[in-house]
C-alpha cells in the first residue's frame, strides 16, 4: 500500500494539468515533446523556467516534430524565488521538474509545490537531497495530501520498481524475498551532462561531510541518532554479497564490476524495502555485467579515477571542463539507438518460515528483468517520469483516487515511485508496454 494517508489536497480548478520545469534545458525539451506526441488529448501541459526566451526559441525548434508544443502556455519565475515559485505551480496539478543538480536547484521547488499542495516528480538520483528534503518538508507533504515522487528516472525507476516486482510475485507465492541481486546485463547509453554535475555535486558534498567537525552538543544529535538506527537497518538490508567487488557471477554467466549509481539504486530500494516491507530476509546488491574479467578491471580502474578527480577542489575544477556540462547530452539518434536490460536472481522462502535459519539450497528462485529500448539516462528516462505525471494525474485528479473507505492508490509524502506509486504505477507503465517481467525460469541471456 502506498506510504501516506492521500488526503484531498483541496486543489479546486486549475489551468494545467502538468507543468514541465526547466523546459528549456536538454531534458525539459525532450520531455515536453514527449508529452506533446504522447499525453492522452486534453491534457493540459504548460511549459516553465527562468529564460522566458530560451523556452520561446525551443517551441519553435521542436514544433516540427511535435506541433502541439508551439501552443503550450510557457511560466516564468526564478528558482531562487520562492513565492514566484509558488505562483507558478499553484496553476498546475503535477509538475515535473528536471532542473539539476537539484541540491542546487531543486529545494525551492519541492517548497513550493508542498506550501501549493502540487504533485511532483523529478529525475533526481541524488539521494542525501531527497533524505534532507523529506526531513524538511515530509511531514507538510502528507499533511497537504501532497505527492513528492523523487528517483522517477533511470534512477532509480528499474530497480525500485524491479524489487518491488519480485516482491509481489514473492507474496502471491506466500514467499519472502532473499538476496536480490541485480545486474546490467546489457547498456547502451550515452554521456549525460546533468549526471555528471549530481555526481560531481554530490562528491563534493561528501567530503565536506567527511571533514565536518562534529559536536556532542549539536541539537540536531537525536535526528542523527535516529537516522544512524535507520542506517543500520539499512546496512543490514545491503549485506555484504560473499565477494569482491569484481567477480564472475554464475547465475548472470557474465563477469561482474561496480555500477557507478549502484549506491544510490541500493540506498533506495532499502529504503523501500522498510517501507514496502520486503520482510527480514532481503538485500539488494546492483551491478554491471562486462565481457571478461580485463574489461572489468580496467572500467573499474576508469571510474576509481572519475570519483577521485571530483572529490577534490583542483582535478574537480579540471575534470568539469573536460566533462559534459548540465543541458549537453548524446544526439537525437544516439538516444534511439541505446537501451539497457537489468535482470535479478532472487531467492524465495516460505513466509512462515524462521527468518534465522541457513538456507538448504533448495528454494525456490524468482527471475525479474526490465529494459528499456532507448537511451537509459534520457529516453528512458524521458519516457518514465513523463508517465510518472500522468500516472498521478490519472489515478488521483481525473478518477478522484480511491474511495474514501479503500486504500489509497496513490500516496502523499516524499519518496520513490515503489513508496508512493506502486502497483498502480506497475500497472500503468505495464500498459504501455514497458518491460517488466517477473517468472520462476531464467531469461534469455542478453548479449553484451
Amino acid at each position: 500500500m502506498p506510504e501516506g494517508d492521500n488526503k484531498n489536497n483541496n486543489m479546486g480548478e486549475r489551468k494545467y494539468d502538468i507543468l514541465v520545469w526547466g523546459a528549456s534545458g536538454f531534458t525539459g525539451e525532450f520531455t515536453a515533446e514527449y508529452l506533446a506526441l504522447n499525453a492522452p488529448s486534453g491534457t493540459k501541459v504548460a511549459l516553465g523556467g527562468r529564460n522566458l526566451n530560451k523556452i520561446k526559441d525551443m517551441q519553435k525548434r521542436v514544433a516540427e516534430n511535435a506541433p502541439a508544443i508551439g501552443d503550450m502556455p510557457v511560466l516564468v519565475a526564478n528558482n531562487n524565488d520562492l513565492q514566484a515559485l509558488e505562483e507558478a505551480v499553484s496553476q498546475a496539478k503535477v509538475v515535473i521538474s528536471t532542473v539539476g543538480p537539484y541540491s542546487l536547484y531543486g529545494s525551492n521547488m519541492v517548497e513550493a509545490c508542498v506550501n501549493a499542495k502540487t504533485d511532483y516528480c523529478d529525475i533526481t538520483g541524488e539521494f542525501p537531497w531527497v533524505a534532507e528534503m523529506k526531513k524538511k518538508f515530509g511531514e507538510k507533504a502528507k499533511e497537504n495530501g501532497v505527492t513528492i515522487v523523487s528517483f522517477c528516472g533511470f534512477d532509480s525507476i528499474p530497480s525500485d520498481l524491479g524489487a518491488f516486482m519480485l516482491n509481489q510475485y514473492a507474496q502471491s507465492r506466500n514467499k519472502q524475498l532473499g538476496d536480490v541481486k541485480a545486474s546490467l546485463t546489457y547498456l547502451k547509453a550515452g554521456v549525460s551532462g546533468g549526471t555528471m554535475a549530481s555526481m560531481a555535486e554530490g562528491i563534493e558534498k561528501m567530503v565536506k561531510e567527511y571533514f565536518k567537525p562534529k559536536s556532542c552538543g549539536d541539537k540536531d544529535t537525536q535526528e542523527d541518532s535516529n537516522k544512524a538506527k535507520e542506517d543500520e537497518q539499512s546496512e543490514k538490508r545491503a549485506k555484504a554479497p560473499g565477494h569482491g567487488p569484481i567477480h564472475y557471477d554464475s547465475g548472470f554467466e557474465k563477469w561482474q564490476m561496480p555500477w557507478i549509481m549502484a549506491r544510490v539504486n541500493t540506498a533506495v530500494v532499502n529504503q523501500a524495502a522498510i517501507a514496502n516491507k520486503y520482510g527480514s530476509r532481503f538485500s539488494y546488491y546492483e551491478s554491471l555485467s562486462v565481457s571478461g574479467l580485463i574489461p572489468a578491471v580496467t572500467r573499474t580502474m576508469g571510474i576509481a579515477s572519475l570519483i577521485g578527480s571530483l572529490a577534490f577542489p583542483p582535478t574537480r575544477w579540471l575534470a568539469k571542463k573536460v566533462l559534459p556540462s548540465p543541458g549537453e547530452g548524446p544526439s537525437r539518434k544516439a538516444i534511439e539507438e541505446g537501451g539497457f536490460v537489468l535482470d535479478f536472481i532472487a531467492p524465495m522462502f516460505d513466509s512462515n518460515a524462521d527468518p534465522q535459519a541457513k538456507s538448504d539450497g533448495n528454494d525456490e528462485v524468482a527471475y525479474g528483468r526490465v529494459a528499456g529500448k532507448s537511451d537509459p539516462g534520457y529516453g528512458e528516462t524521458i519516457k518514465y517520469v513523463s508517465e510518472g505525471a500522468l500516472c498521478i494525474l490519472k489515478n488521483k485528479h481525473l478518477n478522484g483516487n480511491a474511495s474514501p473507505n479503500s486504500a489509497p492508490s496513490i500516496g502523499s509524502g516524499i519518496g520513490s515511485p515503489s513508496v508512493l506509486m506502486g502497483s498502480v504505477f506497475l500497472q500503468h507503465l505495464r500498459s504501455l508496454g514497458f518491460e517488466f517481467k517477473v517468472g520462476d525460469v531464467p531469461f534469455e541471456k542478453s548479449k553484451l
